[in-house]
């Protein structure tokens, strides 16, 4: 279990995400309220449930707290904003690299504040002293180290108390940002500061790297003579200070290239003067340091020998291959040799010119973007900001003249607001949890409907909006696909039929280990079909699955047997709801996911080459029939012709928005008896039939009250027609109340949500075999584009569609609806949260009516009708990886593009020029803002607030108004509104 991240004060790192800018101070305010009312909370617990929340691009309030309480306290003093305890920013930074200063770093007393307040420091550099004890077999040299950390003493030392103080006081400060959770993706050390970085990550042990430090502050020893050497800065490019040095009489050697600006020279003290007075005539900035020997020019080769038979490295061990980029300024910016003797490196690190600036840029060109120094104060700042110059990248370093306690905790701070995370690094999850679920995710209120038509009425037959599509799942045979890495895999249950064994050696055969343990395997989760009801046996998979969820993991899979509908069998719609659930989950924890249904009737040893094959396979949803492979397709198809009105209908959930709309649209086709059946009446439903009793006098319409769980009571209605069944049902309940995700997703799968599926069951209890009726159930989209907050609802539609499916030979089919009626005309928190999800995904709002013509009495199977803009819709289920879902043939589809109609001086905001009049106000426009300051047109968009939906959105308007082809890549990488409105399509 990974520990809590820690500040250096002791107090714990909390970071808050947030879905945008504009809200930080609302998700404050409700996390807040949240800890009024769950006084007991456990910092830890909230912590990691937090973390679990970061998604890329989350604007992150990072926060010290003590405990819950202090952290309720800072919340409620106000909109978050910058403080010694608070730092707000955006996530975008993902590769960080530890920078470690070498020697002219080093102050006395650097570490006394750190050692005295911040046990992590504390710890470190007093186990760092023991092994120095031990290696010198005495407690002198410690001794005298520890002192001058702190202050006491003697405050100019010689280089052999000096360089290994330097090295723990660097270790130290790297254990403080490792405690609060950040790790480096590559490590650079300046001059001595390499054995600082190689000890970081593993390549040295303690020994082997104080060793190293005792073998390097001895063999200078010898050449100390402040008298005789000085070194020289100079703000200007090493080549230039170079050619000057070569005209001083004496001896002058470029020693650091710092950076492009930068450099230093090292020599005799008569020829360092000189050159100092030589560039100050040019108008160069210079500053002479005496030195006690020239490191890094030729005068070490008099040492090297020394240094090869030092005893302290004696048994010159090799250095171990890092587990982390490590980028020597010893060779040249580039990674270490292979299989380096330590002596050899020791001797080249103390001989070699420092090449700090070709090692940050080579960091910068693969691909690291936040730069940290390991210090309490500011030494290599300048030269990183000078190197990063013209790149992208951040620095991030202590702040000079302040406490250092609080100059690292609050460089810590601004950190761990700027590095992006997938998912977290550790099991942080402590015994006990939260006292209740953390409340939803504030989203920005952003308008994405279309407005109203022109000349919109309530009848007709024309279109009042967006046409809406029909779309059909089906499963596509794979002959091949690519194949992932090894990996190791844990296995998080079992089936009755699946021996260990047989797993493991399937999977051997791709070179990967199934294990019990690994820090972040992927974890495979077995959904046995359970008999009984559809909505328990899901909910008993959220609930075991919910503890694997908060494990670290590189992926979940998801394994189902007989779970979908392929090659004609009949699905299990408990282990469909299952996993639909899964998948929600999983995109709440920033966890990828993938799923495979297994042939049930395949012998165990095929279930286990299906799982390894699974693992890794880049499919995301896969099927196994009879040894076949297939992978999860819809395709559009025809929308069918109106057809003939049913004679006799009843609608259940008749008085919500879509059954209101059905009952009408019946009404209004001809269908002569209709009954509404609900829990319960209203003044309004009443109103509504006696004014639609008027309209269609030749329409008998009933409404009745009745529980529709009870099959009994569907059988006594069913009874009043003739046949005793009418010739349509619709259960016309949707439930968005469920997308609200404000209750555990298990809990709400057994109360509400199960409502849903326990009506359906009942219905089909109720007809029987009634061949001339057919039943309309109604699902939606969500049932295949799952999201975060939306697992009970996602599951509960999931099972509707399988037990349409299964429901044979009855004639029922289920409809995933997409998204309908403007936002405006509805009230309802939970259709606002599905509506809210929907944006930026190239959903569009469209009209029951306009597709009820198309669905009643209905084409045969499951389908989907929803409206689209189906190109940025894929782009939308890419950043999910699940854009192969559409094919090419979802390309000539227009539902997505209705023509603009101008109404009241504007038009839609889905693009046309009279809203967006340059590509910088189409930008404004998503981000939901008026306009922003000039400093703010040159800074990148991703800084403004533009995430990566938004970007998706923005480029089509950009490409459909303007003519500009902008990648979204370029949108979310270094592009501004300035540069956006400057380029020509």
């Amino acid at each position: 279990m990974a520990m809590t991240p820690r500040l250096p004060d002791g107090s714990t790192l909390i970071s808050i995400p947030c879905h945008c800018r504009d809200v930080t101070d609302q998700t404050a305010a409700v996390l807040s309220e949240w800890l009024r009312e769950n006084p007991r909370t456990d910092v830890d617990a909230l912590t990691a449930a937090l973390a679990r929340r970061r998604t890329p691009g989350n604007w992150i309030v990072a926060v010290a707290a003590g405990d819950s309480a202090h952290l309720a306290r800072l919340l409620d003093s106000g909109p978050p904003s910058p403080s010694p305890g608070i730092h707000v920013d955006r996530a975008t930074l993902h590769k960080p690299v530890f920078v470690f200063p070498g020697q002219g770093s080093q102050r006395h007393g650097m570490g006394g504040h750190l050692y005295d307040r911040c046990t992590t420091y504390a710890e470190t550099v007093d186990a760092l002293c023991s092994e120095l004890d031990r290696l010198e077999r005495s407690p002198k040299i410690s001794a005298a180290v520890k002192a001058y950390l702190r202050g006491h003493g003697d405050a100019t030392p010689p280089v052999t108390v000096i360089q290994p103080a330097l090295f723990m006081h660097t270790a130290g400060v790297a254990a403080l940002w490792r405690r609060a959770g950040i790790r480096p993706w590559a490590v650079i050390g300046h001059s001595q500061g390499e054995l600082g970085a190689m000890h970081e990550i593993g390549a040295l042990s303690s020994g082997d790297a104080l060793s190293a430090v005792r073998a390097r502050s001895r063999a200078v020893a010898g050449l100390s003579d402040s008298s005789a050497y000085a070194m020289l800065f100079a703000a200007a490019n090493a080549t230039t200070v170079s050619e000057s040095a070569h005209a001083v009489n004496g001896f002058a050697e470029v020693s650091v290239v710092n950076s492009p600006e930068a450099c230093c020279v090292s020599g005799d003290h008569h020829a360092i003067t000189e050159l100092a007075e030589n560039l100050k005539g040019r108008g160069i900035f210079t500053k002479v340091i005496s030195v006690d020997y020239p490191a890094h020019t030729c005068i070490i080769d008099n040492i090297t020998d020394q240094v090869v038979r030092s005893p302290e490295i004696s048994g010159n061990p090799t250095i171990d291959p890092p587990s982390t980029l490590l980028l020597s300024p010893t060779y040249g910016g580039r990674p270490l040799p292979e299989g380096l003797p330590l002596t050899t490196f020791v001797a080249e690190n103390l001989r070699n010119e420092v090449a700090f600036h070709p090692a940050v840029c080579e960091a910068s060109a693969g691909g690291a973007d936040l730069f940290i120094e390991m210090g309490s104060v500011p030494v290599l700042a300048g030269a990183l900001r000078q190197c990063l110059a013209g790149h992208s990248g951040t620095v991030v370093a202590p702040a000079r003249n302040s406490d250092p306690v609080e100059a690292v905790q609050s460089a810590i701070l601004e950190t761990a607001c700027l590095l992006e995370v997938t998912s977290p690094s550790g099991d942080l999850t402590p015994p006990g949890g939260l006292p209740a679920p953390l409340p939803p995710t504030v989203l920005r209120r952003n308008r994405f409907w279309l407005p109203p038509r022109h000349g919109r009425t309530g009848g007709g037959d024309a279109p009042r909006g967006p046409r809406p599509d029909h779309v059909v799942e089906t499963w596509e045979r794979v002959w091949h696909s690519p194949l992932g890495p090894a990996t190791t895999v844990v296995m998080e249950g079992d089936h009755p039929g699946l021996a260990p064994d047989i797993l493991r050696a399937e999977l051997a055969r791709y070179g990967s280990h199934r294990v019990e343990h690994s820090s972040s395997p992927v974890r495979v989760i077995p959904v046995v079909p359970r008999d009984g009801c559809p909505v328990e046996a899901a909910a008993r998979v959220v609930d075991e699955a919910a503890q694997v969820l908060l494990k670290p993991s590189s992926r979940i899979i998801a394994v189902t047997w007989g779970a979908e509908a392929v090659c004609g069998s009949i699905p299990h719609p408990g282990s469909a709801g299952a996993v639909a659930a899964l998948r929600c989950l999983a995109t709440e924890h920033s966890l990828p996911f993938r799923s495979v249904d297994l042939d049930p009737t395949d012998p165990a040893e095929q279930w286990a080459a299906d799982i390894a094959r699974a693992v890794h396979t880049t499919d995301e949803e896969n099927a196994v029939r009879g040894g076949l492979h297939f992978r999860r397709r819809l395709l559009p198809v025809a929308v069918p012709d109106a057809g003939p009105p049913p004679d006799t209908a009843v609608v259940l959930g008749g008085t919500g928005h879509l059954g209101w709309a059905t009952v009408r649209h019946l009404a209004e086709s001809g269908t002569r008896h209709i009954v509404l059946a609900s829990r319960t009446r209203s003044r309004h439903t009443a109103g509504a039939l006696a004014a639609l009793r008027d309209s269609r006098p030749e329409c008998t319409l009933e409404h009745v009250t009745l529980d529709a769980e009870d099959p009994e009571q569907l059988r006594r209605l069913f009874a009043r027609f003739p046949g005793s069944a009418p010739h349509c049902v619709v259960h016309a309940a949707v439930n968005y109340e469920l997308a609200s995700g404000a209750t555990a997703t298990a809990d709400a799968l057994r109360g509400a949500a199960g409502g849903k599926a326990r009506i359906t069951a009942a219905l089909l209890q109720a007809l029987g075999s009634a061949p001339d009726t057919t039943v309309l159930l109604c699902s939606s989209v969500s049932a295949q584009f799952n999201g975060a907050g939306f697992a009970a609802y996602c599951a509960v539609n999931r099972i509707t569609d399988a037990q349409a499916t299964a429901a044979l030979p009855t004639d029922v089919r289920s409809v995933q609806w997409g998204l309908f009626t403007p936002p405006a005309e509805r009230s309802d928190d939970g259709y606002r949260n599905v509506a809210a999800a929907a944006h930026g995904t190239g959903l569009i709002s469209f009209e029951p009516s306009d597709a009820l013509p198309t669905v009643l009495p209905g084409a045969p199977g499951n389908r989907i009708v929803a409206a689209a803009d189906w190109g940025q819709f894929r782009e939308a289920l890419a950043l999910n990886g699940r854009d192969r879902l559409l094919g090419a043939e979802f390309d000539d589809l227009d539902s997505g593009h209705p023509e603009p109609v101008v109404e009241h001086g504007r038009t839609p905001d889905s693009g046309d020029r009279a809203t967006s009049t340059s590509p910088a106000s189409a930008v404004l426009t998503a981000l939901g803002v008026s306009d922003v300051d000039e400093a703010q047109r040159n800074i990148p968009l991703v800084q403004l607030g533009l995430d990566s939906v938004q970007a998706i959105s923005v480029r089509t308007n950009l490409s459909r108004d303007f003519g500009m082809d902008v990648s979204v890549e370029e949108l979310l990488g270094t592009a501004t509104l300035d540069d956006l409105d400057n380029r020509q399509p």
